[in-house]
């Protein structure tokens, strides 16, 4: 990340750790402080074009990697006399946010290093608008041996196919397939741990849920921005030893809610070979 999504990660943690009596209270601390990297980072003369819902739209490949904090479940925020936050943004829920997480034994943590959705939409007021999302562009990641790359959608998004797109929901193009999440054996949790890392299957990576989650489960996954490996994460009996560039994709598990809206579930990373052997279908996403 850079040096504004550094320090816009550093503060949303630090905020969203507060323990604060009014539930909007977080969020008005946080909207003044986006008011103030807007001007600071010259990302717009309007916060709201820069910032909804607590989220920094120019760099969303980033902001969407939140994930809760170990200790804490989250819990959906619903402030009285107010519609609630979309599931996608932190603001959405009641708990501590960060941006990384230990996914193996070996300390880093992927860094995105390309995005793969060509347009951005939000809901506003019944219309679909397109967001000013910073495009993050490859170096060229080759293709090596008999393996592929993972080839995004071509076809941009469409906002006539999204006509009952409810307020705040984020509409984009991407692809999506049904994967395992089973947990991990031998791994030791701390216990008062509400969170642990999962193993994607077919040795494919990690995705972080509740600890109460049934295993096995199928996850559904969307495909979000490319990132570069860590060591651990995949089966190198079955795939071989890492290639160069970026070998692994971030990933959204979605599900429907009561109200058959689809929302976010957890973050996670797949290894790019898995996800193109699961031939992913290209779809139209209203993330609510």
């Amino acid at each position: 990340m850079d040096h504004v999504d550094l320090r816009y990660a550093s503060v949303i943690s630090q905020y969203t750790q507060r323990e604060l009596t009014n539930e909007t209270g977080t969020i008005n601390a946080v909207s003044a402080l986006t008011n103030a990297f807007t001007k600071a980072f010259k990302l717009g003369s309007v916060p709201s074009k820069a910032f909804r819902f607590g989220m920094a739209l120019a760099d969303l490949n980033h902001a969407l990697l939140w994930q809760p904090a170990q200790n804490v479940l989250l819990t959906r925020r619903n402030i009285l006399g107010q519609a609630p936050s979309p599931s996608w943004s932190w603001a959405g829920w009641r708990a501590p946010v960060e941006h990384r997480v230990p996914w193996s034994t070996v300390l880093g943590h992927p860094i995105v290093v390309e995005s793969l959705i060509r347009a951005w939409y939000i809901c506003e007021h019944g219309a679909l608008a397109q967001l000013d999302v910073r495009p993050i562009a490859g170096v060229g990641f080759p293709e090596e041996g008999s393996r592929r790359r993972y080839v995004p959608p071509s076809e941009r998004t469409d906002p006539e196919q999204a006509p009952h797109a409810s307020e705040g929901a984020l509409v984009f193009r991407t692809t999506a397939a049904t994967f395992k999440a089973q947990r991990i054996n031998g791994v030791q949790v701390n216990e008062d741990a509400r969170y642990e890392v999962f193993a994607i299957l077919p040795a494919a990576g990690r995705i972080y849920l509740p600890r109460s989650t049934r295993s096995p489960l199928d996850l559904r996954l969307i495909t979000l921005p490319r990132c570069n490996a860590v060591a651990g994460l995949y089966d190198t009996q079955v795939y071989g030893d890492t290639y160069s560039g970026g070998c692994f994709l971030n990933v959204m598990a979605v599900q429907e809610s009561e109200q058959r809206k689809l929302e976010r579930m957890g973050i996670g990373i797949i290894f790019e070979q898995a996800r193109i052997e699961a031939n992913p279908a290209e779809e139209q996403v209203c993330l609510g």
